[in-house]
């Protein structure tokens, strides 16, 4: 039981960091349409660092490793 609810957990970080990243790519696309530079550089700005530098490699890294914890304690 644990352990199902231990991979939801991580599997919803991974979720979340891309919707972050999402979230900054779209809407600095929709600044950079409407003429707003500088708006579409700090959204670019937080996709890049608090989605992927922040998020996303550190909730991949913990479902890789909850995975293979998960992996050995089955073998």
């Amino acid at each position: 039981m644990y352990q199902r609810l231990a991979k939801i957990y991580y599997v919803g970080q991974v979720v979340f960091s891309v919707m972050v990243i999402l979230f900054g790519a779209s809407y600095g696309l929709r600044c950079l349409f409407a003429g707003q530079i500088f708006c579409a550089i700090c959204f670019a700005i937080i996709g890049y660092v608090s989605g992927y530098r922040l998020f996303f490699r550190a909730s991949v890294k913990e479902l890789r490793e909850h995975n293979a914890k998960v992996k050995l304690s089955k073998s």
